[in-house]
């Protein structure tokens, strides 16, 4: 009975769902809508609520809807006035069973809302007016008493119409499935309820963006039923559901792109077709398709490994397998140097005892050199093998000895790091663009508008503090180098080359084969579809090449990130080493032409960024969540707009070089000053442009936005060379102490990997979950540390079989000569 209250209770307020067409062209040909014809879905997705409403009144009153028997009325599709007369009558038809008192009173006012909303559409008549006569109580009890004087005459044409509109489109062992569910539901069937049970709900908390309804992926996976052939199994699948972003979120700044997911348990014989008819026509039958639309449904089911998962998987294991035997070989060695008293040399490349050995195998000179060599090559090999031994890097790992001469770099390394896997905790679990992990957005909305949250919004300055240690050893290590061989032969300038990209290139590609070739077959849930970890990832594939050659933040369209977002930061740090050499050499040899040119490129870099960061600032009407998500594209990623802190790195590097092996001094005022400004500067990136953020805020302006934006990668940087400068030169003082402790030197060894792998980890196990988190400032908090420390500790292992395997290879092939000195 409460199912066909609800009905009637649609048919009355279907006035409430139409649209007013006013301003259709009036000239247009009105079609008559005839229950005869068969309509295709993309056609029931132009039609109007009223005409659909129209139809199932029709069907209801008269009973016919097969196309046997023409209806006794029809409805055009822009003419509202008769289904408001409809549904008028219809309420007026329930209250005729019990009236009551203030009838005329009643009536008077539904004829107000009807011509309200035939004038003005539903925009001129406000909830309230109509909801009084939904919860009226006297309205329900009339409905209830006029569906019971009509049950037989209704209640079956009802059933009818609900089941044949659910199944359309469904065809085979599929519809059989659903028609079973619909008739054992009735009968409370565990199985059906299971099922029932297992689908969305809808959740509170809709209009603050929690549009992700998830439902029981593990209740759905157990419902079974074998007395039907054949059995029926529950398949967990989810519906991504196009819907005015307004309707769903009000004023959040979300992209439109995002609509409403919806998590539904459907018979394992359905395909995503069938499947999307169905929520096509549940959305029919409640009346929003108008509105609403079935854009993508996917299915979790179990998919067997690929053949190009198998071989990457093997290759891997290879080189797990590797490191393994060279690490029993090593250990090995080491006991047998320790049954023999610490006599055994395991590695002597000293030309003396080499020549002392060739000497004992024989005097003859020619004999002498082809034993030196094949000694040399023989302890060669040994050393590789020990190189990739997982007990002498582990020794390697934990020495604090060898932090080098710049000791602060070792504390801004490592807090960069930490200060990047914050942020991202945040970021990755709020993906604006695909999908929410969290059931309460807007509560992470007002969390931006704190002044604390700029910590997290402007993590991306940790980036621009590597971009400056990258330039800056660079620079000191080459122009060194230049003032030694005053210039570098053909040979080493293909080892500039090809050293830095084999240093970089094998555990980056190797991160992008475990992410796309291996886990996809790690996880397996409501949330995580096997084919498309965690999101469609067809850019992988298409653009491998890019991610090759290093090329990948230049790909249109921004498709050469969209596999792996945060790996724009590799190709970056290439394309600005491979540049590098030509403003070294001239810095080097003309100092002032160099000068120029550097500052120019700085100049240029920073314009750039201030042109196009104005254009996404406008584009997007200064709503500043959206502007950064724009920015990725032609901003973020792009080197032209990443180069300042590379720029500044090599000015503090020429510094260094010029000032080397002096002592400088500098009096209290200046450091005094020097300090202030560092922190001025560093206080001013990270919170200047809180007002853009806080709610009540003032927006800045286009011009003022764009200079602030700009100018802090450059000022950022800046302050980040004073404290390496004032901290390497006694200047430091307490901060130099907190930089420079030696027990940060192992964790820095760990950045390149921990870089790496810290985003799978938050995606592996943000998508392993069942159901959508909560998110609380403390959750995020203690998320934000077991990802750092989960990262750090895989990151050692990483390191130690995927990085410095190859290192060790590098230096099998070519050694560089090591200075006399």
């Amino acid at each position: 009975m409460n199912i066909k209250l609800i009905a009637l209770l649609l048919i009355s307020f279907c006035v409430h769902q139409c649209k007013a067409q006013e301003e259709e062209d009036n000239n247009d040909p009105k079609p008559l809508l005839s229950l005869n014809v068969q309509l295709s879905e993309e056609a029931y997705q132009n039609l109007s609520s009223a005409v659909y409403i129209g139809q199932f009144v029709n069907f209801i009153l008269t009973g016919n809807y097969s196309g046997y028997t023409e209806p006794d009325t029809s409805l055009y599709e822009n003419d509202l006035d008769k289904m408001l007369d409809a549904g008028l009558l219809i309420l007026l038809n329930v209250f005729e069973q019990d009236p009551p008192d203030n009838y005329e009173e009643i009536f008077k006012d539904l004829v107000s809302i009807k011509e309200d909303l035939r004038d003005k559409g539903t925009a001129g008549v406000k909830y309230g007016r109509v909801a009084k006569y939904l919860t009226s109580s006297n309205f329900q009890k009339a409905a209830l008493f006029y569906l019971a004087l009509n049950q037989d005459k209704y209640a079956a044409r009802y059933d009818k119409y609900l089941v044949d509109e659910l199944l359309g489109g469904l065809t085979g062992a599929c519809k059989a499935h659903t028609k079973l569910w619909f008739d054992e539901i009735v009968k409370g069937r565990l199985w059906a309820l299971q099922m029932f049970d297992s689908m969305a709900k809808l959740p509170p908390g809709v209009l603050d963006a929690n549009i992700n309804w998830v439902g029981s992926f593990k209740l759905c996976t157990t419902v079974y039923n074998d007395t039907i052939v054949p059995p029926m199994k529950g398949k967990y699948c989810r519906a991504s559901i196009g819907f005015p972003i307004d309707q769903l979120a009000g004023d959040l700044p979300i992209d439109d792109s995002i609509g409403l997911t919806y998590g539904l348990c459907i018979s394992q014989l359905c395909d995503r077709k069938q499947v999307s008819s169905i929520v096509s026509n549940s959305l029919k039958l409640m009346s929003v398709f108008k509105s609403a639309s079935v854009k993508d449904v996917e299915c979790v089911e179990e998919e067997p490994i690929s053949n190009s998962s198998i071989v990457y998987i093997t290759l891997l294991s290879i080189l797990v397998l590797w490191v393994a035997i060279a690490t029993l070989i090593d250990i090995l060695l080491r006991v047998l140097d320790f049954l023999n008293g610490g006599n055994t040399k395991i590695v002597e490349d000293s030309q003396e005892v080499i020549d002392s050995k060739a000497q004992i195998a024989g005097s003859n000179v020619v004999t002498k050199r082809r034993t030196v060599a094949q000694a040399k090559k023989h302890n060669k090999l040994v050393q590789f093998v020990i190189d990739c031994s997982f007990y002498t890097n582990t020794e390697k790992f934990f020495r604090t000895d060898n932090g080098g001469k710049i000791t602060c770099l070792n504390g801004i390394r490592l807090f960069s790091m930490l200060w990047i896997i914050w942020g991202h905790t945040y970021n990755y679990i709020i993906d604006r663009k695909r999908f929410f992990l969290v059931d309460n957005i807007r509560t992470m909305q007002e969390f931006n508008e704190d002044v604390e949250a700029q910590l997290i919004i402007n993590g991306m300055f940790g980036v621009d503090s590597f971009f400056l240690m990258s330039a800056f050893l660079l620079t000191t290590g080459f122009l060194a180098k230049l003032e030694k061989k005053k210039r570098l032969t053909p040979f080493e300038w293909a080892y500039y080359y090809i050293h830095r990209y084999w240093r970089l290139a094998p555990p980056f590609l190797i991160t992008i084969v475990i992410y796309v070739q291996v886990l996809p077959y790690v996880g397996f849930g409501p949330l995580w579809n096997q084919n498309k970890f965690p999101s469609n990832y067809e850019d992988c594939y298409t653009y491998w090449w890019a991610y090759v050659l290093f090329i990948n933040n230049f790909v249109p369209n921004g498709k050469g990130t969209s596999c792996m977002g945060y790996l724009w930061y590799i190709p970056n740090d290439y394309q600005f080493y491979a540049l590098s050499p030509i403003f070294l050499i001239l810095l080097y040899k003309y100092p002032k032409a160099g000068k120029v040119l550097l500052g120019s490129c700085l100049l240029a870099s920073l314009s750039v960024l201030a042109f196009l960061t104005a254009n996404v600032y406008i584009s997007r009407k200064k709503e500043i969540a959206l502007v950064l998500i724009d920015m990725w594209e032609d901003v973020y990623i792009k080197p032209y707009c990443r180069a300042s802190p590379w720029i500044v790195g090599i000015f503090l590097g020429y510094l260094f070089f010029k000032l080397q092996n002096r002592k400088i001094k500098l009096q209290p005022i200046v450091v005094a000053l020097g300090w202030v400004l560092c922190f001025v500067l560093i206080g001013t990136a990270i919170f200047g442009g809180y007002t853009n953020h806080s709610k009540n805020g003032r927006r800045m302006f286009t011009f003022e936005y764009a200079a602030f934006f700009s100018l802090t990668r450059f000022t950022w940087p800046l302050a980040i060379s004073w404290i390496i400068f004032a901290c390497h030169n006694g200047y430091g003082g307490v901060i130099n102490t907190i930089l420079s402790r030696k027990a940060y030197l192992p964790l820095t060894r760990l950045s390149y990997c921990a870089y790496l792998i810290h985003p799978v980890l938050m995606n592996v196990y943000n998508y392993m979950q069942e159901q959508l988190f909560h998110a609380t400032h403390l959750t995020l908090i203690y998320m934000a540390i077991a990802h750092i420390a989960v990262t750090l500790i895989l990151a050692f292992f990483y390191t130690l079989i995927f990085e410095l395997p190859f290192n060790a290879l590098d230096k099998l092939v070519y050694t560089p000569p090591k200075s006399k000195e």
